[in-house]
C-alpha cells in the first residue's frame, strides 16, 4: 500500500513539471487559419494552414487535393469519437454553435502534444502539433503519435460534457 502511495505522489509530482497536455498552456481564442477539410463522418472540421509555421507537411500520396496529415487526423477523430460514444457510450461531447468539432493544426511549443481549450456550457476545441516527428523516445512512428493524441486530448472534450466547471486536470490526465 505505501508502494502505491508513492507512485502517486510521484505522478503527481511529475505531471506538475512535464504536462504533455497541460491545463493553462495554450489557452487563446480560437485560431484564424486558412482553410479546412470535413471528417468523413462530417462530425469534425480540421482547421490548417498550407503554408507558414502552422503549416503540417502537405505530402498528398493520393492526390485528392487535401494533405495526408488532415486526412489521418479527420480518421483518428471519427474513429475516437465512434470508439468512446458508441463502443464505450459514453456521453457525447457538447456541441459548439456550428454542430461540428473544430480541431487546429499548429505549431506548438516543443514539449506540448495538444490542448483541449473548454469554452463555455462544456463545448471546447482541440489544438495539435502539426508534426509528431522526435516526441517520443519510445514510439518512433509519427503516425501513432497523432493517433494517440486526438484520441486522448478528445476525450477530453467527453469529459468536459460531464463535469464542465471542475478544476481536476491531474485525474482528468489519468484517464
Amino acid at each position: 500500500m505505501k508502494l502505491l502511495y508513492f507512485l502517486i505522489i510521484i505522478t503527481f509530482i511529475h505531471t506538475q513539471d512535464r504536462h504533455r497536455c497541460p491545463e493553462q498552456i495554450g489557452r487563446d481564442d480560437r485560431p484564424e487559419l486558412e482553410t479546412s477539410y470535413e471528417s468523413p463522418s462530417g462530425h469534425f472540421l480540421i482547421h490548417y494552414d498550407t503554408s507558414g509555421d502552422n503549416a503540417p507537411s502537405l505530402l498528398n500520396e493520393n492526390l485528392n487535393t487535401i494533405p495526408d496529415y488532415i486526412e489521418e487526423v479527420a480518421l483518428a477523430a471519427d474513429s475516437a469519437r465512434y470508439v468512446l460514444t458508441e463502443e464505450m457510450e459514453y456521453n457525447q461531447e457538447n456541441d459548439d454553435s456550428d454542430g461540428q468539432y473544430d480541431i487546429y493544426i499548429l505549431e506548438l511549443s516543443s514539449n506540448l502534444w495538444g490542448v483541449t481549450q473548454y469554452e463555455s456550457e462544456g463545448s471546447s476545441f482541440i489544438k495539435i502539433r502539426n508534426s509528431y516527428d522526435g516526441m517520443s523516445g519510445f514510439c518512433d512512428n509519427s503516425n501513432d503519435l497523432l493517433w494517440l493524441t486526438v484520441g486522448h486530448e478528445f476525450f477530453h472534450a467527453i469529459q468536459y460534457s460531464y463535469r464542465s466547471s471542475s478544476n481536476d486536470s491531474y485525474f482528468r490526465e489519468l484517464t
